[in-house]
């Protein structure tokens, strides 16, 4: 099965072994990800989607240059004593473009009640200028207003890699729910796209 989209490119590929599939799905450039599909038995068999991604319950720490380059951490004044809502998304993920309206929307109404948004972009060439101007891009067509910080490309090691604090990290968006002490309460993910900008279900 081939997919095209205005972003992103997946191929699926897979042989019979008895009554399972076993293949590799291909995602954009670099993305593979080996897959076994079963016979499905009717019963319930996806994980929630507040169980897929987890997170260490201690502060989460952050380091990344904001689209000027300067490091943004999880001790910017901004965020002090505020409930914050970490975004980790790519430009390229058409189901984070669906999100990000309503993270706008949120921002807007709750951020005089001490909410705190900051999203964490995940991007594809590696190239700071570029990766750059398509954080600035992402950031005018949503009219967002909360700081935008370049964390790095999107591929599952390197993503992993720049947040050691979550666990089985999957796909994009993630989203997670910080206290107003900046620990980790929940970590969401749904129908998301997998780093390299293929489709996943978490």
């Amino acid at each position: 099965q081939v997919r095209f989209s205005a972003t992103y490119v997946s191929l699926r590929t897979a042989r019979p072994d008895g009554d399972t599939l076993r293949g590799i799905f291909h995602a954009g450039l670099r993305g593979r990800t080996p897959f076994t599909a079963v016979p499905t038995t009717g019963r319930p068999h996806l994980t929630a989607p507040t169980e897929v991604t987890r997170a260490d319950t201690g502060r989460f720490v952050f380091d990344f240059p904001d689209l000027e380059g300067r490091q943004v951490t999880q001790d910017d004044p901004r965020f002090r004593s505020k409930v914050v809502l970490v975004d980790v998304f790519g430009t390229w993920c058409p189901t984070c473009h669906d999100a990000a309206p309503v993270l706008v929307r949120l921002h807007r109404e709750y951020r005089t009640r001490g909410l705190e948004i900051v999203g964490l972009g995940y991007e594809v060439t590696g190239d700071t200028a570029v990766d750059n101007r398509q954080l600035r891009r992402y950031r005018e067509k949503h009219g967002i207003e909360f700081p935008l910080l370049l964390a790095g490309l999107n591929e599952t090691e390197l993503t992993a890699a720049t947040l050691p604090q979550l666990h089985n990290f999957t796909a994009y968006p993630t989203t997670l729910f910080l206290d107003r002490r900046g620990r980790v309460q929940q970590v969401l993910g749904l129908l998301g796209h997998q780093p390299g900008g293929s489709a996943g279900r978490r």
